[in-house]
């Protein structure tokens, strides 16, 4: 009874270890890794173009500059770029920070 025990603990020592090693290597890949992409993934374009659309009517209504525009996405990690530089014509990211 005691060995049962014995390797039941063990067991679960080892699934914790593995699943807590698990989160750290992700997180650690993901703030420090060095294939962090400079631009963000397709769910923050969409975002963006839907942003630069209504940006778009106050430029137009206010007679502003219609070339660019900046955003700062606060939803994105500091460690990674998050101001970027939005081409109303293009209708794309051109640089990121």
């Amino acid at each position: 009874m005691a060995v049962r025990r014995t390797k039941i603990i063990l067991l679960t020592v080892l699934v914790f270890i593995t699943t807590s090693l698990s989160f750290v290597g992700y997180w650690a890949y993901k703030y420090y890794g060095d294939l962090l992409p400079e631009m963000p993934d397709n769910n923050y374009y969409e975002n963006m173009e839907q942003r630069a659309n209504s940006a778009m009517k106050v430029i137009k209504r206010h007679n502003l500059n219609e070339d660019y525009c900046l955003f700062i996405d606060y939803s994105i990690p500091s460690g990674t770029p998050r101001l970027f530089v939005w081409s109303l014509k293009n209708k794309k990211v051109v640089a990121s920070f």
